[in-house]
């Protein structure tokens, strides 16, 4: 070799050719150390040694494509539009300029544009770009706006990926499907695949109970419960199908079966211990208190609604309280279900359908609370009627009915409220009026009030949330 390197003729020419061997063997091993990093998720890491690579050879489209998908999912955006920039002068006619800028675009879109986003980011054909950062923004966009079609797109194309783990993507589907009420659409998904795991298992008792096949999902989970009986998830399924039961019929599974049921119920309560679940599962706590107080297990209930009461609540669990609380009130447990109501709005405090629950629980036997707590809620929303029309009964059960019609007429004078709204007001003063309140004192007329003519369906003046 060295004979030819220096050879009169031919030398020069030989250093050049194995000068560019040595620098086309550095820049693969560059390229194979950034894309190392890419896959540790080391992005700060690969992006300086982008730099540092660019800054002596500036002229390498791959590094610079790197540097352009690297700077991006950093949320640097000036150096990826750069960067682009950069690799179409390099490679103009590469098909890869299409997909770093629907990249670029799709990632550093404005919320208001998510549908946009994703159809960008779907897009992307070169799966080298569809790094995790990439997926995952892919993924919290179509969570965020809920486009079924679009997610089962994406997990489709993604089990079509080589070496793909397919059983979780799809578990992944299935999942996403149940969390937008498509348990039908999570059904077809799991019956295209064996179900041989434990978590298809779970998945299945699922979608049971979300297709009111309560009771069946309720027999499966108890046989999870027999093969595994240390995975709490199990007891968790038979619970939540158990509750779900009891959500969809308003009352308690029964039947041949009931007795079998609640010598289960016993023995779950018996097993869990409710000061574990508070932070690890506290909805499996909401519901093991709603379990023992429907069954009359007095003791587990005492128990564990002190541990209810200690949840960080969130808008889950808003209904489920609500329910909770219905369910002490008929058996009587009036201050438990104020109790628990209570801790709820605190942790949601926007959340008025938890102090609507309160003024209602508390109206008959004490309205002076029900309407104060009622002022709370109509001091920062004086246009919620629901709370207004319940305000104005307080007032009645309280010997003022005169107050309440002086609010009814007050509202009823305003030009711009919806004539739903005007019926419900006006059939709260016509009741008044019929108790002995003299509306006519007031100054006020009774008018009819006529449907106006359809353009679309009227919104329920009710907040809900």
């Amino acid at each position: 070799m060295q004979r030819i390197v220096n050879d009169k003729d031919y030398g020069a020419k030989a250093s050049a050719i194995l000068a560019d061997m040595r620098l086309g063997d550095k820049k693969a091993k560059h390229i194979e150390s950034i894309k190392i990093l890419i896959v540790g998720e080391s992005y700060d890491a690969a992006l300086k040694m982008c730099d540092d690579y660019l800054s002596a050879i500036p002229d390498n489209a791959e590094i610079v494509l790197k540097s352009a998908l690297i700077a991006t999912v950093l949320n640097n955006r000036d150096k990826a539009e750069a960067a682009s920039a950069k690799f179409r002068q390099l490679k103009s006619a590469d098909k890869r300029n299409y997909d770093i800028n629907a990249l670029i675009d799709g990632w550093f879109m404005d919320e208001e544009d998510a549908g946009e986003a994703i159809d960008k980011l779907l897009s992307i054909e070169d799966r080298d770009m569809l790094i995790p950062p990439i997926k995952n923004k892919i993924r919290s966009l179509i969570v965020e706006t809920g486009e079924i079609e679009k997610f089962e797109f994406f997990i489709n194309r993604e089990c079509r990926v080589p070496g793909a783990d397919v059983g979780t993507l799809e578990r992944e589907l299935i999942s996403f499907f149940l969390k937008h009420n498509k348990p039908e659409k999570a059904l077809e998904v799991l019956e295209r695949r064996p179900v041989d795991s434990l978590d298809d298992n779970l998945l299945y008792v699922k979608i049971l109970a979300e297709t009111a096949k309560e009771e069946k999902a309720i027999e499966n989970a108890g046989y999870l419960i027999n093969a595994n009986p240390n995975d709490l998830r199990c007891y968790k399924a038979w619970v939540d199908a158990w509750i779900s039961f009891v959500d969809r019929k308003q009352a308690k599974p029964g039947g041949e079966e009931a007795k079998k049921y609640l010598d289960r119920a016993e023995s779950i309560l018996m097993y869990l211990k409710p000061e574990s679940l508070i932070e690890s599962e506290p909805k499996l706590l909401l519901n093991l208190f709603r379990m023992a107080v429907l069954t009359q297990n007095n003791k587990y209930a005492l128990e564990t609604h002190k541990h209810v009461l200690k949840i960080a609540f969130t808008e889950e669990f808003a209904q489920s309280v609500i329910n909770a609380a219905d369910e002490l009130i008929s058996f009587y447990q009036r201050d438990a279900a104020m109790d628990l109501l209570q801790a709820a709005w605190k942790d949601l405090p926007s959340n008025y359908n938890i102090p609507l629950k309160m003024a209602e629980i508390t109206m008959d036997t004490d309205p002076e609370t029900a309407s104060k707590i009622l002022d709370i809620i109509l001091t920062e929303r004086p246009e919620h009627v629901r709370a207004f029309l319940m305000w104005t009964d307080c007032m009645s059960r309280m010997g003022k009915p005169d107050l309440a019609a002086g609010k009814l007429i007050d509202k009823l004078k305003d030009p711009t409220l919806d004539n739903m709204i005007k019926r419900q007001l006006q059939a709260k003063l016509e009741l008044l009026s019929v108790q002995g309140v003299d509306i006519s004192s007031y100054g006020y007329e009774m008018q009819p009030i006529y449907e106006e003519p359809e353009q679309g369906e009227q919104e329920s003046f009710e907040i809900i949330e």
